[in-house]
């Protein structure tokens, strides 16, 4: 077996050594995000907002025609995954349930102790 350390493993336990675990209910980021930061769905969304020629020189909303290409490739095309996208946006995601049963299926039995 081989005791060398390398100098890989010395560099990993380094950054070990610098980690300090958070105290509890303490956040890892206390300051939150740096003002007038600008997350990505903000740009995505005002980029959907701009007004856009359209092929036949029209002026559209992009979010107009993101959802028109949308309901092109559900009906024209027969894409799956546009229907399921439609499908669950107009109403929604279907309820899922689950049942939670102990062994063999009995009820879950929870035991306080103090």
């Amino acid at each position: 077996m081989n005791n060398e350390i390398t100098a890989e493993t010395k560099k990993k336990h380094r950054r070990e050594d610098n980690l300090i675990p958070y105290k509890k209910g303490q956040s890892g980021n206390p300051a939150g995000r740096k003002p007038g930061t600008i997350s990505v769905i903000t740009v995505v969304k005002n980029v959907l907002q701009e007004m856009a020629k359209t092929t036949d020189g029209t002026k559209k909303q992009r979010l107009e025609t993101l959802a028109r290409n949308i309901v092109h490739l559900a009906i024209n095309e027969r894409d799956k995954d546009m229907i399921k996208l439609i499908v669950n946006y107009v109403d929604g995601m279907p309820k899922q349930t689950t049942e939670l049963t102990g062994q063999d299926g009995e009820p879950i039995c929870i035991k306080w102790e103090q």
